[in-house]
């Protein structure tokens, strides 16, 4: 059905599509409260500008409509699902680079309660691994990635040539 809506010249029917999904996949999705879109806007606009562009920002989950709409935006066709060696595969062909990326099809296949074994994004077959940081609400602000967090440490009292 998303192949379809995609494949159509018309404007997706997010309603159609949202239907088709049962309350405990949708509840994958965020949907936050007023309350909670207040934290992490304050959570991003209190984050540095290096950070807040970088893979290093926690970002919320996916929420049901930019999850749509990056699969309208994205530059590829999505081909089928087919079955090989008891694993399913999610087949795309990208039009060009960049084409969007594999991220929303991620958090699609995850809301079926599906784990992704590996992608391959037109780069060469890889492991999938969730390197992502995650917002939550409460999390610190402003956010520091672990790294830098580190180098803020007081200094040594030692002579450099004594630190080792």
């Amino acid at each position: 059905m998303l192949r379809q809506e995609k494949d159509s010249s018309e404007e997706p029917n997010e309603e159609k599509l949202s239907a088709f999904l049962s309350a405990e996949e949708k509840s994958h999705f965020w949907s936050p409260s007023e309350e909670e879109q207040k934290e992490w806007q304050n959570f991003w606009s209190s984050t540095s500008v290096e950070v807040r562009l970088s893979p290093k920002m926690p970002l919320p989950p996916w929420d049901l409509e930019s999850m749509y709409e990056a699969f309208w935006n994205g530059d590829y066709d999505l081909i089928s699902i087919s079955k090989e060696n008891e694993s399913f595969h999610l087949n795309f062909y990208p039009h060009g680079y960049p084409y969007g990326g594999t991220d929303s099809m991620v958090a699609l296949i995850k809301c079926f309660g599906h784990s992704i074994v590996g992608i391959d994004d037109g780069t060469g077959y890889a492991e999938y691994v969730d390197w992502k940081v995650k917002w939550v609400p409460g999390m610190k602000y402003p956010y520091i990635p672990p790294k830098e967090e580190s180098k803020k440490q007081a200094p040594s009292n030692k002579p450099w040539w004594k630190l080792w």
